[in-house]
């Protein structure tokens, strides 16, 4: 599962990338945040929005629209990819 988060006054903005141990929802979960308002080393004040996930064999993409901090259309659309190490 994947969740955003943000806050205006700080302009902080994570992804919160969730999984489960194993099948069922009673199982332990381990928590990522990611954050949303950086690309590489520079910071980026906007924040994440509608976000949507896939998984595959080879890893797990994230992508969120990206908005500024007091407006209404987004910058730019961002895809984070978190490589699968398990294979």
């Amino acid at each position: 599962m994947t969740y955003l988060y943000y806050d205006s006054p700080t302009a902080t903005s994570l992804m919160l990338l969730c999984v489960s141990d194993d099948s069922t929802a009673l199982g332990n979960w381990n928590i990522w945040s990611l954050p949303a308002n950086v690309n590489g080393n520079q910071s980026d004040p906007a924040f994440a929005d509608f976000p949507s996930m896939t998984v595959t064999d080879n890893g797990i993409y994230l992508l969120n629209d990206m908005y500024p901090y007091g407006q209404g259309n987004p910058k730019y659309v961002k895809l984070r990819v978190i490589k699968n190490l398990m294979f």
